[in-house]
């Protein structure tokens, strides 16, 4: 009898993780196993707006712009190079620029008037920073959704 439910078990988990697959707007693979965009509606919520952002930079700017952001979600919607991201580099020699990088984008973030940030950001060419909407900054806004907008460096 166990050994027919435990079964039972094994089909339903693995008949609904291919339904997740199929059915998912998961990029990370650790999503799939974990619905976690259903179980938390912020997440979802938050997963949209990186998808808006992300289709307005794709459409809006040259493929080959520099986007200062911390959040992973706009490289992969929107196919543009980033700085700032969460994702750890895989060379170990990238390290100390991606903490740079990561610094940089805190910096800015606490202090968007901050003149050594903004000398830096232009240092490293970036053209757009995706930043929460209520930070108030001397780069013109080209897009927003309901919590975050994107600045365009001149």
């Amino acid at each position: 009898m166990y050994k027919i439910l435990n079964l039972g078990l094994a089909i339903l988990l693995i008949f609904l993780y291919f339904i997740e697959v199929s059915n998912s707007q998961n990029q990370r693979s650790y999503d799939l196993i974990i619905p976690w965009n259903t179980i938390f509606p912020s997440r979802q919520l938050q997963a949209f707006e990186m998808k808006s952002l992300s289709a307005w930079i794709n459409n809006n700017t040259p493929k080959d712009a520099i986007i200062f952001s911390s959040f992973d979600d706009i490289r992969f919607f929107s196919k543009r190079s980033l700085l700032g991201a969460n994702s750890i580099p895989l060379k170990m020699d990238q390290i100390a620029s991606w903490k740079k990088a990561r610094t940089l984008y805190k910096d800015f973030l606490d202090n968007p008037s901050n003149h050594e940030a903004i000398k830096d950001i232009n240092a490293y060419g970036i053209n757009f920073i995706v930043v929460p909407k209520d930070l108030s900054s001397i780069f013109p806004t080209v897009f927003y959704t309901e919590n975050y907008k994107i600045l365009k460096v001149s």
